[in-house]
């Protein structure tokens, strides 16, 4: 299951609140971005 999915099951299952939604799209957007610079 890729990370997003995880995010987006997380999401779902926890509803936690936007701050920290925010915060884990962020801290993705942040690897993909590592990741993409690295290849």
């Amino acid at each position: 299951m890729s990370r997003l999915r995880k995010l987006q099951m997380y999401v779902l299952t926890e509803k936690p609140d936007y701050a920290v939604i925010s915060q884990l799209i962020e801290s993705e957007i942040g690897y993909i971005e590592n990741t993409k610079g690295a290849m």
